[in-house]
């Protein structure tokens, strides 16, 4: 309490010399997610980033070895992920979230990143759709492999005219280098909500046609709802009239429905 209600020094270098910042019980020295350290000049001015990566170090670390595991299971790999493919994930994640696009559409990939989607640690856990097996990891199944995901994974794979993977889709890798990245981001947060949308209506009606109907109509509107809030395209390039999924011209952005 001394620390933080001691009145600040005239200047920075000075508040630096007299602070004790174990006495605030933090990690020392500062770390960010990845595991570098973040640098500390006491005769420096002191960014904001730097006392959140202090406050929030335990979280950070928590939250990478979560995302170690989403990694993980994305590449169907039995043993501990690569660090590099870890952090690109991260990087991906962060250029996701800031697509000017609602959070709601973007919430099921952060929350399946972290292992934490609505049900998904009920015991016994179960799907609506009666395909899962016991044991069933509840992410691979809802976002993958139930018929309501397969729907969704078919409406892609017909746009790329050959099937997605689950690194692809799962990792917001672009799987081809003609797509832009940002879209294939917006491609796939939009298809993971729409899969987690599907299993909500699942349970509310155990039609897996209609309940798969409905998750592809989703997203679908998510890409028409992106398209009809910009009238340019907000990336750093045009995205030209042959562009799969979405593309722009004089009049704005438009999707591209897959032909029937």
């Amino acid at each position: 309490s001394t620390t933080l209600t001691t009145a600040i020094p005239p200047t920075t270098t000075d508040y630096l010399t007299t602070l004790d910042l174990t006495s605030l019980h933090w990690t020392l020295p500062p770390v960010r997610p990845s595991g570098q350290p973040v640098p500390v000049s006491p005769a420096s001015s002191v960014p904001v980033g730097m006392f959140t990566a202090l406050l929030t170090t335990a979280a950070a670390r928590a939250r990478r070895t979560r995302h170690s595991v989403y990694v993980r299971l994305a590449c169907s790999s039995p043993g501990p992920a690569p660090q590099d493919a870890v952090d690109t994930f991260t990087t991906n994640l962060a250029r996701a979230w800031r697509l000017p696009s609602g959070n709601t559409v973007k919430e099921t990939l952060w929350k399946a990143a972290v292992d934490c989607l609505p049900g998904s640690h009920i015991r016994p856990w179960r799907c609506p759709c009666g395909g899962a097996p016991a044991g069933t990891d509840s992410r691979v199944h809802t976002l993958w492999a139930c018929q309501v995901a397969q729907a969704v994974r078919a409406q892609i794979s017909t746009v790329l005219q050959h099937p997605v993977t689950r690194p692809q889709l799962w990792l917001l890798h672009a799987p081809r280098s003609d797509i832009h990245d940002s879209i294939w981001h917006l491609v796939c947060v939009s298809a993971l909500h729409a899969m987690e949308f599907g299993r909500q209506r699942l349970w509310a009606s155990p039609d897996v046609r209609a309940a798969s109907n409905r998750a592809c109509d989703m997203f679908w509107q998510c890409l028409h709802d992106y398209s009809a809030l910009h009238t340019r395209t907000p990336f750093p390039a045009d995205l030209p009239a042959h562009h799969p999924f979405v593309y722009s011209d004089d009049t704005g952005m438009h999707v591209r429905l897959p032909a029937v």
